[in-house]
C-alpha cells in the first residue's frame, strides 16, 4: 500500500436543510430562499445540498 496517495478526509459540520430549518424555527422554503440568495452557506455531497454549520459559526465569530 502506497501511503503517498491517501486523500485526507475533512469533516465539515453540516445539517440537512430540513434539520437546519427546524432548529431555527423557520420553514424549509424560507431556508431554501436564503440559500438561493447566498445568505446561507452550503456544501454539496453527491446530490445532497447541506447547510455548512462551520461556515456559519466562523462568520458569526468574525462579526463579533
Amino acid at each position: 500500500m502506497d501511503n503517498n496517495h491517501i486523500t485526507p478526509f475533512v469533516f465539515v459540520p453540516t445539517l440537512t436543510i430540513e434539520r437546519f430549518a427546524h432548529s431555527i424555527g423557520v420553514s424549509k422554503d424560507v431556508v431554501n430562499g436564503w440559500i438561493k440568495r447566498g445568505y446561507i452557506p452550503t456544501v454539496k455531497y453527491g446530490k445532497r445540498r447541506l447547510v455548512n454549520i462551520a461556515a456559519i459559526s466562523k462568520s458569526i465569530q468574525e462579526d463579533t
